[in-house]
């Protein structure tokens, strides 16, 4: 194992995607969700959920509407933004919160903004690895989901084609993520956070 800057703060950017995952399937996995289950909100709605201003905003009319797994999906493989905020509307950012601290993330929030560490991200992916991410076959399908990730301009950037690569990115202002699962003749984690300074 080599770390660096393991307990430094940095904000997820689209990383937060993963704990929103792990949450939902936790509810699908005790019946408190259906993956078929459709969730639709108005653009402007989610906007003012979220505090995000029309200026910064990516999208400003119209309604989105997906079903569960099409989000979880959406928000995983091409990292949408809208998929990935219907869904966190859905299930509340306190309780996808209080459910990372179930995982032991203890140095990551959800919130305004929220924070991470590459510690907590590496710990994330460990328990995804070892089936700990709600169950075995939970984990597993949550890496299936990973390795179909179209963003893949970082880890798998200078890795022989072939390579499975389970992983997410994160890019928001200075900051620029991957993290994930290198599946080569042995498993590697790697999680690389960055901030740019201005």
């Amino acid at each position: 194992t080599y770390t660096q800057n393991a307990e430094r703060q940095f904000q997820p950017a689209s990383l937060y995607k993963l704990w929103v995952t792990a949450y939902a399937f936790e509810l699908i996995n005790n019946g408190g969700l259906e993956r078929v289950e459709t969730v639709s909100k108005s653009i402007p709605e989610i906007n003012r959920i979220f505090d995000i201003d029309e200026e910064s905003a990516e999208q400003t009319e119209g309604t989105i509407t997906r079903t569960v797994e099409e989000a979880i999906d959406q928000m995983i493989t091409i990292s949408h933004n809208y998929s990935a905020l219907l869904l966190s509307s859905e299930l509340g950012n306190s309780k996808i919160g209080a459910n990372l601290r179930s995982l032991g993330l203890t140095s990551s929030r959800m919130g305004a903004p929220p924070v991470t560490t590459p510690g907590d991200i590496a710990k994330f992916y460990e328990l995804l690895y070892d089936g700990k991410i709600v169950n075995e076959e939970i984990s597993a399908e949550f890496i299936e989901i990973l390795s179909r990730q179209e963003l893949n301009d970082r880890i798998p950037k200078y890795l022989p084609q072939g390579v499975t690569v389970a992983h997410k990115t994160g890019e928001l202002g200075a900051f620029k993520h991957d993290a994930g699962i290198i599946f080569a003749d042995d498993a590697i984690l790697f999680v690389a956070l960055s901030e740019t300074p201005s």
